[in-house]
């Protein structure tokens, strides 16, 4: 029941998701040189292909069984047993663990946080279970041993994790540390008696939880139960910017206007009469207007959003409609990431549903390109760079988290403001409100009072297809491959292994030619250089993909996890 509530409040979060709200502005000296209404309609995109393949059967869509249903209507009458009457839910006084089944056995599912409390319904003692104390039932199939609960006089909380206060945008207040770092202390004693535990360096980002005065001296203790001094650090306000739906009103493709001024602020960008014709007005920074047509003249593209309206491909972040991926099932949610236009589209099987921008890896920390299914989603979480790395960061207590390839995410970015240009570490940077309703709109759901759930071949999370371009069919990884089709995943992987081998032929050659026009002596032996990928045996990539990409059980640590 709370699931079926939490899947409610996803749709009516979409229902109330701000509308397309894009204007131009008009120079009022401007003469513009139109194109005819012809020539315009000429460029004008082609309608979308009406007929669609119809996708694999999804047994997850299929209702419980009557058993199930009916056993799970008794547990809702089933209270705790109890001597006393004084209380009224039970509080996590450490850690429990979710299970699919009321056994320490059983498929772990997430975790539920110490102070959250349940209510006082859906008891079941089931003996060899491991849990002395009997289970509690979350919903369908997630249970939760009581040995880890306290009774508490407090209503229950029925709440997702990470609550958001009123009127804001994220969990909490963060802030950056100046440059020179700042030092922090594990205690009061140790702030006063001036005993730092260690520094954090300039850039790294903290998380409010209250201020303290030691010896008139103003601190921030953060979510870590740090003490920082507040002259070495400075406020971050995070992003307000986010996608929209998308239906009949505001079909795709979107345009989104990206563009920078001189202090990184997002500036409006020019409107032309016409492909690669005079600026006659502005369109304003990030608010998406509906694309019409294309034209390119010499390299540049342009796409007329209105009559006598053009703008510059260069200037936006466009977001284009694209086939379903391999894998996915009848009325399933998915997404598709296009690095090159730095969009992301969700889906409900053939139909969009919502378009954003996103700022994915810079230069030198690319975003795994392929096709996957998120293996964890995570409340918050520290996010910090790898051990030996060139380039240190610290992110704590990162928001709506979800994991796809090792440790990369799609996740809430508080600290910057410019989506729509790579910028991260690997992972997929989105504005906080995007993040925070693509996290409750994606499948599986974290249960009320959960810090994070795990998804799997039993409990599939969401599909995720990151495309480097337009033109890119990325391969499936991890746990993904069991739901393609068995011959179409067999041509897939035969077709990666061509790729791979025809690019190591390419590269070796290209090595070659560049020892020969160095005057060196060439030898198209079995050597290569460093770091080039030789050519791959058969069968070779699908048992990487199978091998190194399956979902983990295990948590990346914060040294894993990118930013």
């Amino acid at each position: 029941m709370r699931l079926f509530v939490v899947g409610v409040m996803s749709l009516v979060q979409l229902a109330s998701a701000p509308a397309v709200a894009g204007t131009l502005t008009l120079h009022p000296k401007s003469s513009p040189r139109c194109l005819s209404p012809a020539e315009e309609s000429a460029l004008d995109l082609p309608p979308p292909d009406a007929a669609v393949p119809e996708l694999p059967p999804n047994p997850d869509l299929k209702p419980p069984d009557a058993d199930t249903i009916r056993s799970a209507i008794e547990a809702g009458f089933v209270r705790i047993p109890r001597k006393g009457a004084w209380f009224r839910s039970y509080s996590a006084a450490r850690p429990a663990r979710i299970f699919d089944t009321p056994s320490s056995k059983g498929l772990e599912l997430g975790r539920i946080e110490p102070r959250s409390r349940l209510p006082l319904v859906g008891y079941s003692a089931v003996k060899g279970g491991g849990c002395k104390d009997g289970w509690l039932r979350l919903g369908l199939s997630a249970w939760v041993c009581l040995s880890n609960f306290a009774p508490d006089k407090e209503l229950p909380t029925l709440h997702l994790l990470p609550q958001v206060p009123a009127n804001s945008l994220t969990p909490g207040d963060y802030a950056y540390v100046r440059l020179g770092g700042t030092p922090w202390y594990r205690s009061r004693e140790a702030v006063m008696s001036k005993k730092p535990t260690g520094t954090h360096a300039a850039g790294f980002y903290l998380q409010y939880k209250r201020f303290v005065k030691i010896d008139g001296v103003n601190y921030w203790k953060t979510d870590k139960d740090e003490y920082v001094p507040v002259d070495r650090i400075a406020r971050h306000i995070p992003s307000r910017f986010s996608g929209v739906p998308v239906d009949v009103s505001t079909p795709l493709p979107l345009a989104f206007p990206i563009r920078k001024g001189k202090n990184r602020e997002n500036v409006p960008i020019p409107v032309y009469d016409r492909p690669g014709g005079t600026v006659i007005g502005s369109a304003p920074p990030r608010e998406p207007l509906s694309i019409l047509g294309s034209s390119k003249v010499g390299r540049s593209t342009f796409y007329r959003v209105e009559a006598c309206r053009w703008i510059a491909e260069r200037d936006v972040a466009a977001a284009f409609a694209t086939t379903v991926p391999p894998g996915v099932r009848q009325g399933e949610k998915w997404m598709d990431i296009n690095l090159a236009r730095q969009t992301l589209v969700a889906y409900v099987a053939h139909r969009p549903v919502y378009a954003t921008v996103i700022s994915s890896g810079k230069d030198g920390y690319a975003t795994k390109a392929g096709i996957f299914r998120i293996y964890w989603k995570v409340g918050q979480t520290d996010m910090k760079n790898e051990v030996g790395a060139d380039e240190q960061y610290l992110a704590s207590s990162v928001p709506w988290s979800m994991f796809f390839w090792k440790g990369q995410a799609l996740h809430g970015a508080y600290w910057h403001d410019d989506f729509g240009i790579p910028k991260s570490h690997g992972c997929v940077n989105l504005a906080p409100q995007d993040a925070r309703y693509l996290f409750d709109w994606a499948t599986p759901t974290v249960p009320v009072g959960g810090s994070y759930v795990w998804s799997g071949v039993n409990r599939p999370g969401i599909v995720l297809q990151v495309r480097r371009d337009d033109q890119d069919n990325p391969m499936v990884f991890g746990y993904a491959r069991e739901f393609v089709p068995p011959e179409r995943m067999q041509a897939m992987d035969r077709e990666w292994e061509r790729r791979l081998a025809s690019q190591s032929q390419e590269a070796l050659a290209a090595f070659v030619r560049d020892k020969s026009d160095s005057g060196t002596e060439s030898d198209p032996g079995p050597r290569r250089p460093a770091g080039m990928a030789a050519a791959t045996p058969e069968k070779a990539p699908a048992e990487r993909a199978r091998r190194e990409d399956s979902a983990p059980r295990k948590a990346p640590s914060p040294g894993n996890a990118r930013r």
